[in-house]
């Protein structure tokens, strides 16, 4: 009579992997880490400095912005200061969408940009006296908001810079390097 173990061996041995299978497998497992690891480090320090230069040109335009409306409503009586021209003067409304707070109104150059695209965090933060600038989603839009209280007038100056062109293009770079993840997976297991 047959022994039941060689039947049992022969069949938890059709379930192994050979060895070149188990090669090609740790291959391709280790080029997967590896690509993802790579991948995700490059993701995140461009994004960081993509931002960060985004914000850096954001700020050095708005300062200069800031110093014309602050020149503008401190050297012109009150009365006399055409808000709607001063603000058409600046920024592009694709790109910029600057705000003012001036004698207890809210002026925008941009319909639909005005008070209430403001986080209120931020407009108290300015009401104190601090300049402030913040990232946040208004409409769906990835959004840089700067405010600056202007002192002398008794004002503040507001920017909301959209940030969904920066965001179109962390998409597209995440994609490439997903996509050179898969690549570099299928080349691992290639070798393996």
């Amino acid at each position: 009579m047959p022994s039941a173990r060689p039947i049992l061996r022969a069949a938890s041995g059709a379930a192994r992997l050979g060895l070149r299978s188990r090669i090609t497998l740790a291959f391709a497992l280790g080029s997967l880490l590896l690509a993802a690891l790579m991948a995700g480090s490059t993701y995140g320090v461009a994004r960081q400095q993509l931002l960060d230069q985004r914000e850096d040109a954001a700020v050095r335009s708005f300062v200069n912005n800031a110093g014309i409306v602050s020149n503008q409503t401190r050297t012109v009586a009150a009365e006399d200061v055409v808000v709607d021209e001063l603000l058409s003067s600046i920024g592009s409304a694709a790109t910029v969408r600057p705000v003012f707070f001036f004698e207890g109104e809210w002026f925008s150059s941009v319909s639909g940009f005005g008070e209430d695209a403001l986080p209120e965090a931020l407009r108290d933060r300015v009401d104190a006296g601090e300049p402030v600038q913040m990232r946040y989603t208004y409409r769906g839009e990835p959004t840089l908001a700067i405010g600056v209280p202007l002192p002398d007038s008794d004002a503040s100056y507001f920017e909301i810079i959209s940030l969904s062109e920066l965001s179109d293009t962390l998409r597209s770079l995440g994609f490439i390097l997903g996509g050179a993840a898969l690549v570099t997976t299928a080349a691992g297991a290639g070798l393996g």
